[in-house]
């Protein structure tokens, strides 16, 4: 496939013009965010000599910010007529991270007029570089001008990736079970018997709960638990924890680290507060202190006075 871009050369190389483009364009000839590494000319090779190119008037480097572009004026000149005029952004590593391709129309010198580049907030702080290019048959030329990116991300010191912690054997017991809890605190985590529950009704976030309706065992939210089991009224608070099942092709063990953890999260998507679990159901829930964790159902006995053993990490 032709995977290039072409446009005007009376249009300016801005974020804001080009994204209007997009649609019209070649899938992957322009990405808006600074991702394009495999546009290249399609055309015959080109050997630099820069004995016919010539480069005057760009600035010897320029500073920019995520709200303030780089920008880049100058002139390109050829003895003979000029095939095109390539504008490309590197990033400190010499990566291309976007590039543009100007058709001057068969004029000998082509203007560069407040051509600028807009840097996403998320970029790192750093040197980066504009290297304009200048092609007229087989006669090439480059010049590149250092950008000095500030205000936006600093990566010097990258985040550090936290591994979770999990806590296995945690048993909890249905609202008729004689003598397991049947609360549980995520945070801690610990499994605490109704009276206990009752006292530290702050911090209780699910309730494993044997629904008569439905027959069904589920884990719930205090809320939930409150308007379907008589013995939770009375409490000084009731939680409204979220939570949902974990995507399908997760497992336990595949959850690391923290990050990965919160990357699983999507707070507009979790709306749940009773959830019918089985052997072998992974949950994903936040807590009442806002902690993101993973519940697996490692064994199951169904009914009123049955159980569940669960591990958890956090």
């Amino acid at each position: 496939m032709n995977n290039k871009m072409t446009i005007p050369a009376t249009r300016s190389f801005t974020r804001k013009s080009l994204a209007t483009l997009a649609s019209a364009l070649v899938a992957g000839a322009l990405c808006t965010t600074g991702c394009l590494t495999q546009n290249v000319d399609s055309g015959s090779s080109v050997t630099p000599s820069g004995s016919s190119v010539t480069l005057s008037g760009f600035p010897s480097s320029v500073s920019a910010t995520p709200g303030s572009p780089a920008v880049i004026n100058g002139t390109v000149e050829s003895g003979s007529a000029l095939d095109s005029v390539v504008f490309e952004v590197l990033d400190p590593s010499g990566a291309r991270m976007d590039r543009v391709r100007v058709l001057p129309g068969g004029k000998t010198s082509y203007a560069v007029k407040d051509q600028t580049y807009s840097f996403p907030a998320t970029t790192c702080n750093g040197n980066y570089k504009a290297r304009v290019t200048g092609y007229a048959g087989t006669a090439s030329k480059s010049v590149e001008i250092p950008i000095t990116l500030g205000g936006a991300q600093d990566c010097s010191n990258p985040p550090v990736a936290t591994a979770v912690t999990v806590t296995s054997g945690l048993s909890m017991g249905s609202q008729n079970n004689a003598t397991l809890g049947s609360s549980i605190d995520l945070d801690a985590p610990s499994v605490m018997l109704l009276a206990t529950a009752k006292d530290n009704a702050a911090i209780v976030d699910l309730v494993y709960f044997n629904s008569f309706a439905s027959s069904s065992d589920k884990l719930v939210s205090p809320s939930w638990a409150k308007d379907n089991w008589d013995l939770m009224t009375g409490w000084s608070v009731y939680n409204q924890t979220r939570f949902e099942m974990a995507p399908p092709n997760i497992l336990f063990t595949d959850i690391k680290t923290t990050q990965q953890l919160a990357a699983l999260w999507d707070a507009s998507a979790v709306t749940s507060t009773s959830l019918e679990v089985l052997q072998g159901d992974i949950l994903i829930a936040q807590t009442d202190k806002g902690k993101i964790v993973l519940i697996e159902i490692l064994s199951q006995v169904a009914g009123d006075t049955g159980k569940i053993q669960i591990r958890v990490a956090k």
